[in-house]
């Protein structure tokens, strides 16, 4: 009981975090840092709670240090080279940097937002598949899912001066996505590739083993779609750009939509075996 009533805590302060977003932007401010660090550690120890729970601990721990691991990496390499994301840097918006590059609070951002992914694209699609075909293709899906939060969140940060893209105005128009280079998308599918294999490898070897869904289960779902929706609002708001939210609606909606169909088709099977 302990447990759930902390697992509970920490998930109304995540989405009352998602929301305050709305706050900050109607008063014309920025989140401080020290608010950025406070809720990127509470929403980390909701994942890894929640985590431990439903996705089981093993799988936790590869997805929690593969994430990690590999996003400062990535991130640490696209800063110094421009190869990976395109050329851009980290404003202090976010905090201290780790070797004066990538903020400390950017492997967490990776690892809160690849978990909500995961569990949304589980949501969505179930979780009664086998085989190395089936690890691939939910791989794929966790991706895609990641990335379309992507597409919302990195021209609204940018705005914030969270991070600056440096040769954006350089690069043929085709190679730009609403302000943001196209690279960057497909360096997010990357990185997000190479965390999510090994992890759905290690998921599916040990899902057996995993507690049956039930509310809670849904939690992270609401996040996602939370995140989606007020990405929506601020896109109009704040960029008045109706392309970001129309793209943003067609991915992250899509999968939000899915995650609360396969809600309801849980729900319908509970109450029949009730």
């Amino acid at each position: 009981m302990k447990t759930k009533k902390l697992l509970y805590i920490l998930f109304f302060i995540v989405l009352l975090s998602v929301y305050m977003n709305l706050a900050w932007d109607a008063a014309g401010r920025i989140s401080p840092i020290y608010y950025n660090m406070i809720m990127g550690a509470i929403f980390t120890g909701f994942a890894l709670l929640h985590g431990n729970t439903y996705i089981g601990r093993k799988s936790m721990i590869v997805l929690a240090l593969l994430t990690f691991i590999i996003s400062f990496i990535m991130e640490y390499e696209g800063v110094k080279t421009g190869v990976i994301f395109g050329e851009y840097y980290y404003g202090n918006v976010l905090g201290p940097k780790a070797l004066e590059t990538v903020p400390w609070l950017i492997p967490l951002s990776w690892f809160m937002f690849m978990y909500v992914s995961t569990i949304t694209v589980d949501a969505a699609f179930g979780r009664n598949y086998t085989g190395w075909v089936a690890m691939f293709l939910f791989a794929v899906l966790d991706s895609m899912a990641m990335t379309a939060l992507d597409i919302l969140i990195d021209p609204l940060w940018v705005t914030r001066g969270t991070w600056v893209w440096t040769a954006v105005n350089h690069l043929p128009a085709g190679s730009v996505f609403y302000g943001i280079p196209t690279q960057n998308y497909f360096g997010w599918l990357l990185t997000t590739m190479m965390i999510f294999i090994p992890y759905r490898i290690c998921y599916f070897m040990n899902k057996s083993s995993l507690i049956e869904r039930n509310r809670d289960y849904f939690l992270p779902c609401l996040i996602y779609a939370s995140i989606v929706g007020v990405g929506c609002i601020e896109a109009l708001t704040i960029l008045s750009n109706k392309g970001v939210m129309f793209v943003s609606l067609m991915t992250g909606g899509l999968f939000s939509i899915g995650s609360l169909l396969g809600f309801m088709t849980w729900r319908n099977q509970s109450k029949q075996n009730t």
